[in-house]
């Protein structure tokens, strides 16, 4: 069994309260569904407490490691889920992919845990979007830095709503963004119109672009 990742072209093309969890560019940031929380939140409370108690039990030997497996490691203080992304065998290094918090990172062969089945049930609650017609203003390959800062301080950590426009593979999708102003629980802003007037980005025909980094 593997986790699998939210259906994005099954879900509503209505108004989705979210958390922005991650923001990478304009077309690059991970939300989580606000229905969602509390069966994560459940979960990795379960995940806490078994790995609190079983984690020796569920070392994975180097040589049973592979791409794509289900795994459990420490992230900060808490256990996570994640899954195995690459390796590096000369120096014994594993980048793993927090799928619920759109994060990468990289533990020791002998920090990564093999994961029970019973934590496989809950899809990935992170979801891989990018702001649908939006792009940058200047014809480049690359979102500039100072977007992408911008985008960071504008939306990361902020609640919102997302309305799907196009579904792409499973757990990622282009969406219009509405983001929750800062001590202001009744107001709201368009994240690519604010851009737009910002100066950081324009409105586009097509309905992506092709700069990096992009969904």
């Amino acid at each position: 069994m593997e986790i699998q990742h939210i259906n994005t072209d099954l879900l509503t093309r209505g108004r989705l309260e979210t958390t922005i969890i991650r923001v990478e560019s304009p077309l690059l940031f991970w939300v989580q569904l606000k229905n969602g929380e509390q069966d994560l939140k459940e979960l990795e409370e379960e995940l806490n407490f078994r790995m609190s108690r079983r984690a020796k039990y569920l070392y994975i030997w180097p040589d049973q490691m592979r791409v794509d497996m289900d795994v459990a490691v420490r992230d900060r203080q808490s256990w996570r889920r994640g899954l195995i992304k690459k390796f590096n065998r000369a120096t014994s290094m594993v980048q793993v992919s927090l799928g619920d918090w759109g994060r990468l990172l990289w533990r020791r062969t002998s920090e990564v845990f093999l994961l029970e089945e019973r934590f496989q049930h809950l899809p990935w609650q992170g979801i891989i979007c990018g702001l649908a017609y939006t792009g940058p203003v200047t014809d480049t390959s690359t979102w500039p830095k100072e977007t992408n800062d911008l985008c960071r301080i504008l939306f990361e950590g902020q609640r919102g709503w997302i309305k799907i426009i196009h579904p792409l593979r499973k757990g990622a999708a282009l969406v219009k963004l509405e983001v929750q102003q800062k001590n202001s629980p009744n107001g709201t802003f368009d994240a690519r119109d604010t851009l737009i007037q910002l100066g950081h980005a324009e409105l586009r025909t097509r309905v992506t672009v092709d700069a990096y980094p992009a969904v």
